[in-house]
Order: C-alpha cells, then sequence, then structure tokens
C-alpha cells in the first residue's frame, strides 16, 4: 500500500489527460479535488460534464462559463474553467456539452487536460446503470470509476440509485458481496467503463470499519481489474488528509 497527500499521484495521471469519473458517491468531489490539485501544481485542467451535474458550489468551482463563449486557445484557465452546455437556473442544473465538443474542442488529443462527470446517481452512494450511462467520448485516456463504502450494513433501499430496476432488494441489507456484485455484473460499474487505463476508486472510507470494509471488496475486486488498469484507490478522511476536500491517500 502507498500512502500519498495526492489524488493525482496515486491516479498517475499526466498533463494532457481526458478523464472520466463514473459511478457513485462521490464523483462531483473527486472530480473537483483532481482539478484542484493539478491548479496546485500550475498546470491547466478544464472541467466538464456529459450529462447534468448540479451547479457547483464556489468552493468546487468558482468559474462557469457556457460553452458557446468558451473557446480554451483564448481564455485564461486559471482558475481552472466549469464548461457548461447549458445553465438551468431554475432546477440549479448543469447539462453538459457533448462528448464530441468535449473530445474534439476541450480536449484536442491531449492539447489541454480535461476532465468530465459521465453519468449520475441522484446522489445516492450506489447505483444501477441505464442502458445509455455512462456517457463516454470513446477518446478518455483513464477512467475513474468511484463506489461507496458507506452503503455496507444499511438497507439497499435509499441507498440505490434506480432501485425499481431490482425491486426484490428493498428490504434486504447492503454488504460487501452485493457491491462485488454492483461492479462486475453484466452491464455494471466495471463493464460500462471500457477503457485504456481505468482506476477504482472505494470512496467514503471515513471509520475503521470503512477500512476493514473497503479491504475485503478490493480483495475480491482486484481479480476482475485488467493488465492496463492502474488498480484500487481506498479515499476518505480515515487517512487523515489535509488536501482539498477530503484526500484520497491509500493506494491498495
Amino acid at each position: 500500500m502507498t500512502d500519498s497527500t495526492e489524488f493525482i499521484n496515486l491516479l498517475k495521471l499526466k498533463r494532457g489527460e481526458l478523464i472520466a469519473v463514473t459511478g457513485s458517491g462521490g464523483k462531483t468531489s473527486a472530480m473537483f479535488q483532481i482539478a484542484k490539485e493539478y491548479e496546485n501544481r500550475g498546470e491547466p485542467i478544464i472541467v466538464t460534464t456529459s450529462t447534468k451535474i448540479g451547479f457547483p458550489q464556489y468552493d468546487f468551482c468558482s468559474r462557469v462559463v457556457e460553452a458557446d463563449l468558451f473557446l480554451p486557445e483564448k481564455e485564461p484557465l486559471f482558475p481552472f474553467p466549469c464548461v457548461a452546455g447549458s445553465i438551468d437556473t431554475a432546477s440549479g442544473k448543469i447539462t453538459g456539452p457533448s462528448p464530441a465538443y468535449i473530445r474534439d474542442v476541450l480536449w484536442r488529443n491531449g492539447e489541454h487536460t480535461v476532465i468530465y462527470e459521465a453519468d449520475g446517481s441522484k446522489n445516492l452512494p450506489l447505483k444501477l446503470y441505464s442502458l445509455w450511462e455512462p456517457v463516454l467520448t470513446g477518446s478518455d485516456t483513464h477512467i475513474i470509476i468511484i463506489i461507496s463504502i458507506a452503503p455496507v450494513g444499511k438497507s439497499v433501499k435509499g441507498n440505490l440509485h434506480r432501485l425499481e430496476l431490482m425491486a426484490e432488494l428493498a428490504d434486504k441489507k447492503t454488504d460487501i458481496d452485493f457491491l462485488e456484485y454492483l461492479l462486475i455484473k453484466k452491464d455494471g460499474y466495471l463493464d460500462k467503463a471500457q477503457g485504456k487505463k481505468r482506476t477504482l476508486v472505494i470512496n467514503s472510507v471515513n471509520s475503521e470499519q470503512d477500512y476493514n470494509n473497503a479491504k475485503l471488496l478490493a480483495d475480491k475486486i482486484k481479480f476482475y481489474l485488467s493488465s492496463t488498469d492502474t488498480g484500487i484507490i481506498l479515499r476518505g478522511s480515515f487517512f487523515g488528509c489535509k488536501g482539498y476536500f477530503y484526500g484520497a491517500c491509500h493506494a491498495y
């Protein structure tokens, strides 16, 4: 295991990456933590989404711009911009530009580093995927897959987005085997995130019990990762990080 205070070090991210963030239970905070760490290094990065996200809090992103008004070669990239296809002030949501725009206008084959959120989970820590998710560009250099360890021991109901697709589970408790199932099943987290390089981030590791549960899950999942994947990261306040939001301090 490796300790680090920088998420981007553990993820082995470089300049010029096109990074997709998928899954549930911490995607948005992880995305903005990565963006902030790039910025702290003095490296420009563009943040966006291919679906919808809530309008960022100022602490997350102080500069939201619409795609129609944004030309990356002419705009300052400090502080990092959050690029929206449209902004719905009534719902407080940002709709992202198209995957083609993200790939061809923002990223430009590595001219800029871009990170984007590629699916939603209605602020729930677990999810079942719709057929159309995640919304990827097809050229992603790194896909970060987020899953939360927090629901272990709690009811599936209230913690699983699209519960109606598996309504028979509503009264069951979430356990490690269920998280493993969500990750490895057909059309699950791993199956839906096909790309050149992937990292699984087990999120919300905020106590010793969370840590023990996360290690159990990591031990089950590591056999399903390919040789091109960068591995598994445990992320949460248990590790005593002092970074932006709460740091990712353990590579498993």
